[in-house]
């Protein structure tokens, strides 16, 4: 519950079985992907979930052949708030563009942004000299930018200074 699972599929691999539903050959039929987990570390068991800017884009599910496994109309959030994942801070979920997931940190006055700890199984994640996060996978690379921090004060947002802090597998600001 508190983290994601990233699954990735090889965009060469993807294309060939698009180019086989067409009507082509499929020569080889391997699909390769790899998924790798990012879990927020001491976060509360207890998170509340809040759906916001629900779209009218909708998803259908067909679980195996048995109907009751399968989902119609099943809507699609554009970002959803996870709220209290530590004391006094939230964590935002949402697309910034088709395939490309995105998260902050919604830190309340007072609270400790130190709490947040991020824990990776099955990727070695690095830092580059510019500070972002790059996550290699068997598939494909992911870049994630460096943190852009502020605080609204008055109305107007003040940048903070943050950097990541990665140390093995755990990464924190």
């Amino acid at each position: 519950n508190n983290g994601f699972v990233y699954n990735y599929v090889s965009e060469q691999d993807l294309a060939r079985f698009h180019e086989a539903s067409e009507g082509k050959t499929l020569v080889d039929s391997i699909l390769h992907h790899h998924a790798y987990k990012v879990t927020f570390l001491g976060a509360s068991p207890n998170v509340r979930y809040q759906a916001l800017d629900k779209s009218s884009v909708y998803n259908n599910y067909f679980m195996d052949k048995d109907p009751a496994k399968w989902a119609g109309h099943v809507g699609r959030d554009g970002k959803v708030m996870q709220q209290g994942i530590y004391p006094g801070i939230d964590v935002a979920v949402y697309s910034n563009a088709p395939q490309h997931l995105k998260y902050e940190f919604i830190v309340a006055p007072g609270s400790n942004p130190n709490a947040i700890q991020l824990a990776f199984e099955g990727v070695t994640p690095e830092l580059t000299k510019e500070g972002n996060l790059r996550v290699r996978t068997s598939v494909n690379e992911v870049i994630e930018k460096a943190p852009y921090c502020y605080q609204e004060i008055n109305g107007k947002q003040v940048v903070v200074n943050s950097r990541f802090q990665l140390q093995g597998q755990q990464l924190s600001f």
